[in-house]
C-alpha cells in the first residue's frame, strides 16, 4: 500500500505572526482522537508549542516562565517542546529570548494499495558477492518503530511518542522500511540491501502513523548524539519547518547521510514541484519511486530536489507478527538508497558523507532526460560494482571501440571523472561549461566553502549542474562573465587550459610562444605555454593551438589523463 504523508501545519514566528484568535481557533477533528489526549492533556487552555531559544538562553526557563511544561528538549538546537497557556502565547511571541516558535505539527501516513514484489533493479547481489553487507553501519529508522521479527536484528532504539516507552512498531510501516534496509540473509523471507547493518528503531509515529513534528526533530537529535551513520526518513511534509531544517542541516554537518522520501504527491504530468520536506532540504537526499519498468510511479513527487530514484511499487518486506506484506510508496524507495549508502560506507570507510552522496549520484543509472531531471534526479540507485579482474578490460561505452581516445576515455571513466549515459560516451560532442564544472568538482572533490557563491542569472536552482557550478565558482576555478555562466556553451580549448593551470598551480613557463595563434599578450598565454611544456596540452598542428575552438569530450579525456599524475 502506498503511503501518503500529510502534515497539518500552523507555523508561527517570533513577534509578529501569532495572535489570540489563532490560538483559540486551533481544533482537531475526530480522525486525530488518538492524539487528542496528548494535545489537550493540560486542558483546552494550553497549546503544544516548539520553542527555539537564542544562544545563551534556556528554552526550559522560557517555557516555565510562561506557565508551560517541559516535554522534549532539542539539545542540538537549544529548543524544547512545551504546553503553554493560550493566554501567554502573545507575550511568549514577543519575548526577546525567543528565536522562533512553532505549533507542534501533526504527522500522518495514509495506507493505500497493496501489490507484489517487483524485479530487483539495484543489483545488490553484486555488492554481496564482494562481501559488502553494510556491516557495522548504524542506521536510525525514524518511523513507527520496528517490530520484533525473525528476519530482523534490532540493535536498539528509543520512543518519542509520549504514550509509550517502547520502540515496538504498532503500525507496521517502520518494520516494512527496516526490512528493505536490513532483513537478514538467513534463508527466511527476504534479504535487505545491507543485511549486516545495525538497525536502530527511533519511534516518532504512533499506531495510526500520527505524531508531532517535535518527535521527528527529537529523533534526529537523538540520532546525532548516538552516532548514527545514516538516518532514514520515510515521511515528509508539504510545508517548511525552520526547526526541522536546522536539525536536518545539523545532522548533515555532523557527517550523517540523511535520506528522505520525496513524497507521494506526484501527478501524472509530473510538472509540479511537489517534493516534501525534509526531502526538499539540500542537506537530505530526496528519493523518488519507480516501477519494475524503471518508469516513475505516478504518485512519486517531482521537482528539482529529487536526487535519486529507487523501486517503490509493489515492494515486499517485513511486517507485524512475523509476516510479510507488499506496499507502494516513496517511503519504500528511500530505504533502498539508505541500504546502498551503507554498502558504500563499508566499501569506502574513510569517505565523508558528501563523498558517499556523490558516489550515489555518479553510480546511478540515468533515467528520463539526460542528466539530472525533476522526475528521477540523477537516476536509479545502484549497488557498488565489483572491481574488474586482473587482465580484463571493461568496455563501459558502446561508441568508443576503436576510437583514437578509447584508452583515455576508459581511464577517466574508471577514475570517476567523466561518465556517459545510456551506454554512450559521445566522444565527438563538444564539452559544455556545465559538464566541465561537474568534471572538476569530481576530480577535486570540492566541498562547500560556506561563502556565498556568485549569482548567475542563467543558472536556475533546478538546473542539473547548479550545485557543481556553485562549487567551481566558490573555488575560483570557473568564474563566468559578469552575472552569466553560459552553462550550455561549449568550453573552449584555452578555457580548459586556463582551468587546468589554476588547479594544478604549475610554474609559469619561460618557453617562447609555441603557437602562432597564442601571442604573448593573449590572456591565456601563460596557461597554454606552461601546460604545453608539461605535455598536458598540444596543438591541432605543431604551430597552431586553436584557442577559441570548442573542446570535445574525447579531447577533454585525453588532457585529463595527461594531467592525472599532477592531481595525485
Amino acid at each position: 500500500m502506498r503511503l501518503l504523508i500529510i502534515f497539518l501545519f500552523i507555523v508561527l514566528t517570533c513577534c509578529n505572526t501569532f495572535d489570540a484568535q489563532d490560538a483559540e481557533n486551533d481544533r482537531f477533528g475526530p480522525k486525530y482522537q488518538s492524539l487528542e489526549t496528548e494535545i489537550l492533556k493540560e486542558g483546552t487552555n494550553h497549546k503544544r508549542i516548539m520553542i527555539l531559544a537564542k544562544n545563551g538562553e534556556s528554552p526550559e526557563a522560557i517555557a516555565t516562565d510562561y506557565g508551560g511544561t517541559v516535554e522534549q528538549p532539542f539539545e542540538e538546537l537549544n529548543g524544547v517542546t512545551s504546553y503553554i497557556p493560550t493566554d501567554q502565547l502573545l507575550d511568549l511571541g514577543h519575548d526577546e529570548r525567543v528565536e522562533e516558535i512553532e505549533y507542534d505539527k501533526i504527522v500522518e501516513l495514509k495506507p493505500e494499495l497493496e501489490a507484489d514484489w517487483p524485479t530487483n533493479m539495484i543489483q545488490a547481489p553484486r555488492a554481496w558477492s564482494q562481501g559488502l553487507t553494510g556491516k557495522g553501519k548504524k542506521i536510525g529508522v525514524l518511523d513507527s518503530g520496528i517490530a520484533n521479527h525473525e528476519d530482523l536484528n534490532i540493535k536498539g532504539g528509543v520512543a518519542f511518542t509520549n504514550y509509550t516507552d517502547s520502540y515496538e512498531d504498532d503500525n507496521g510501516h517502520g518494520t516494512h522500511v527496516a526490512g528493505i534496509i536490513a532483513a537478514l540473509d538467513n534463508d527466511i523471507g527476504i534479504t535487505g540491501v545491507a543485511p549486516d547493518s545495525e538497525l536502530y528503531a527511533v519511534k516518532v509515529l504512533n499506531e495510526e502513523n500520527l505524531g508531532f513534528m517535535s518527535h521527528i526533530i527529537t529523533g534526529i537529535d537523538w540520532s546525532i548524539r548516538h552516532d548514527m551513520d545514516i538516518i532514514n526518513l520515510s515521511l515528509g511534509s508539504a510545508d517548511h519547518s525552520s526547526m526541522l531544517q536546522q536539525m536536518t542541516d545539523k545532522a548533515n554537518d555532523e557527517g550523517i547521510v540523511v535520506v528522505s522520501a520525496a513524497g507521494n504527491s506526484g501527478t501524472r504530468s509530473g510538472t509540479e514541484n511537489t517534493v516534501n520536506y525534509p526531502a526538499r532540504y539540500q542537506s537530505s537526499i530526496a528519493v523518488g519511486a519507480v516501477d519494475h519498468r524503471r518508469n516513475r510511479a505516478t504518485f512519486s513527487s517531482t521537482g528539482p530536489a529529487v536526487e535519486l530514484s529507487a523501486p517503490g511499487v509493489a515492494i515486499n518486506s517485513t511486517y507485524l507478527n512475523n509476516q510479510y506484506i507488499s506496499m507502494d510508496g516513496t517511503s519504500f524507495a528511500a530505504p533502498y538508497v539508505t541500504g546502498v549508502a551503507a554498502l558504500l560506507m563499508e566499501e569506502e570507510p574513510n569517505a565523508s558523507n558528501r563523498q558517499i552522496r556523490e558516489r550515489l549520484q555518479n553510480d546511478s543509472i540515468d533515467l528520463g532526460n539526460e542528466g539530472r531531471d525533476t522526475w528521477y534526479g540523477f537516476g536509479l540507485v545502484q549497488a557498488p560494482e565489483p572491481e574488474p579482474k586482473l587482465g580484463t578490460v571493461t568496455m563501459p561505452f558502446t561508441d568508443i571501440h576503436g576510437h583514437w581516445a578509447e584508452e583515455e576515455v576508459i581511464s577517466v571513466y574508471e577514475r570517476g571523472w567523466m561518465i556517459g549515459s545510456d551506454g554512450l560516451f559521445r566522444p565527438e560532442n563538444n564539452l559544455t561549461r556545465a559538464e566541465a564544472a561537474t568534471v572538476f568538482s569530481r576530480i577535486l572533490q570540492l566541498e562547500d566553502t560556506g561563502e556565498t557563491p556568485p549569482t548567475f542569472t542563467d543558472v536556475a536552482d533546478s538546473f542539473w549542474a547548479s550545485e557543481k557550478i556553485e562549487l567551481v565558482a566558490q573555488h575560483g576555478i570557473m568564474i563566468g562573465s559578469g552575472h552569466s555562466f553560459s552553462p550550455n556553451a561549449p568550453l573552449t580549448r584555452e578555457q580548459m587550459a586556463t582551468m587546468l593551470y589554476r588547479v594544478l598551480s604549475v610554474d609559469h613557463s619561460e618557453e617562447t610562444a609555441p603557437f602562432h595563434d597564442v601571442p604573448a599578450d593573449r590572456w591565456s598565454y601563460d596557461a597554454i605555454t606552461a601546460l604545453r611544456e608539461l605535455d598536458i596540452v598540444r596543438g591541432i598542428s605543431p604551430t597552431t593551438f586553436d584557442p577559441t575552438g570548442a573542446i570535445t569530450r574525447a579531447q577533454m579525456s585525453v588532457m585529463l589523463e595527461r594531467a592525472a599524475p599532477h592531481f595525485e
